[in-house]
């Protein structure tokens, strides 16, 4: 009986983990969110800003250096 017991444990971890392993190669991509992807540029864009970090389109003010 006892035997039993702990060879069905033992199956169900082995499947357990075999389960895991499986579903640990596959990867799941979430769903975009937008809002949230013009949020995280809006507040990356105003941190360049307060660093003085040039934004794209806005001309050089110096000029190139020669």
């Amino acid at each position: 009986m006892l035997d039993r017991i702990v060879a069905a444990i033992a199956l169900a971890l082995i499947d357990f983990i075999a389960n895991r392993v499986e579903r640990g190669r596959v990867a799941v991509d979430s769903l975009p969110d937008p809002d949230r992807l013009h949020r995280a540029g809006d507040r990356i864009r105003e941190w360049l800003r307060k660093n003085g970090a040039r934004v794209g389109g806005e001309p050089d003010q110096g000029g190139p250096k020669q």
